[in-house]
């Protein structure tokens, strides 16, 4: 039996001498700070990771998520300050990219009915460029300077019609060039106010006309100049009426006639074949 005991004896005082030495050793890491950063960076990895990743795997050095959901996401640099920004809002969704310095450089916007619009900006957060478009099918593309005013813009209403606008340094519409049905084509020049002040036309239908009127400072049409099978005509208008108009015959006899307020004909004064001056009156 005593030979028996021995060994049973001698095993026991060599794992409580083991367990002593694991326990030292322990105690020993344990009482230094960067032990206690690895442990708790282990149990972040496998436990807190596990909690909100679900499965997270590994993959060319970098963590695989399935899936993350969220209402604000934020991207940040080297040196802690934001890059990118996704964020939701109730009428659609926003995402943008920083610069250093916390300015946007762009954003992109879509709204709840459907529009959608792109801005870039330069280093100083100043509109350089912005595209838009709408479940309409309306879309436009705006330059701006470098004050962030606009200077032109192309855009398609809502029937497909183009439009090229030119405005001046305080952002202003002077230069407006469109096209509408049947290929009829316009350039409006525009004055204070924006209302028309020069107005080119041309009839893009087989009858090819060209027109050019001329506004007041409200709008109004008070000429207009029209040819119409190779044969000019002018328009003296009033209060958008015509009241008097000069026009070449086909042979070149000139007539000029005559017109109420309600734009009906009064006289006529021409020439005949010989070139004396007739005239005729309602």
């Amino acid at each position: 039996m005593a030979t028996d005991s021995h060994p049973i004896t001698t095993s026991s005082a060599q794992a409580k001498t083991e367990r002593v030495r694991l326990y030292s050793t322990i105690s020993r890491f344990s009482s230094r700070p960067w032990f206690a950063s690895l442990l708790i960076w282990l149990f972040a990895w496998f436990v807190l990771g596990g909690l909100l990743t679900g499965n997270p795997t590994r993959g060319a050095g970098r963590m695989e998520v399935p899936s993350l959901t969220c209402r604000d996401l934020e991207v940040v640099g080297d040196d802690g300050k934001p890059r990118i920004r996704l964020a939701t809002t109730n009428s659609g969704a926003i995402f943008s990219i920083l610069n250093s310095d916390g300015r946007l450089l762009m954003d992109a916007i879509s709204n709840k009915d459907g529009r959608i619009s792109l801005t870039l900006r330069d280093g100083k957060g100043t509109d350089k460029l912005v595209l838009s478009s709408s479940d309409e099918g309306g879309s436009a593309v705006r330059l701006y300077d470098n004050h962030g005013t606009p200077r032109a813009s192309l855009s398609l209403v809502r029937d497909d019609y183009p439009n090229l606008c030119l405005y001046n340094q305080r952002g202003e519409q002077k230069i407006v060039l469109s096209t509408m049905n049947n290929n009829y084509c316009t350039m409006r020049f525009i004055g204070v106010g924006n209302r028309d002040r020069v107005k080119l036309a041309m009839d893009g239908t087989k009858s090819d006309y060209p027109s050019i009127g001329l506004c007041d400072k409200e709008g109004i049409p008070v000429l207009s100049a029209v040819l119409l099978e190779d044969s000019p005509r002018i328009n003296l208008l009033h209060q958008g009426k015509v009241r008097s108009t000069l026009s070449l015959a086909d042979d070149g006899r000139p007539a000029i006639s005559i017109r109420d307020n309600h734009e009906e004909l009064l006289s006529i004064l021409s020439v005949d074949d010989r070139g004396r001056p007739i005239s005729s009156s309602k």
